[in-house]
């Protein structure tokens, strides 16, 4: 739901909260406490994470984020969420796209 992927519905809007107990749930599992690596809009989920669960953490590494006001970045996330989705007819014009992004 985030970049060229698909989006999900109004109802169904990703919120941090539910990122951060996927986290939770994920290092959970782990055999031993991770390092946590976010970047960009990860960064921040990722300083969400450490902020409430820093003891099932062995690190966390943030990288390019733009700290901005809290406000800014939820109408940031919200336009982002609002523009419609790219649709290809065929797989391999998607990864023809993609290949030149990357």
């Amino acid at each position: 739901g985030h970049g060229e992927s698909g989006h999900a519905s109004e109802q169904d809007r990703y919120r941090f909260t539910w990122v951060v107990r996927d986290l939770r749930v994920a290092v959970a599992a782990m055999p031993s406490p991770p390092i946590l690596v976010g970047h960009s809009l990860g960064s921040g989920l990722a300083m969400l994470y450490a902020s409430e669960h820093a003891e099932t953490l062995a690190g966390a590494v943030f990288m390019d984020i733009d700290p901005q006001p809290p406000e800014r970045q939820v109408q940031h996330l919200h336009d982002a969420g609002s523009r419609p989705s790219k649709r290809y007819d065929r797989f391999d014009g998607a990864v023809a796209r993609e290949s030149r992004v990357a």
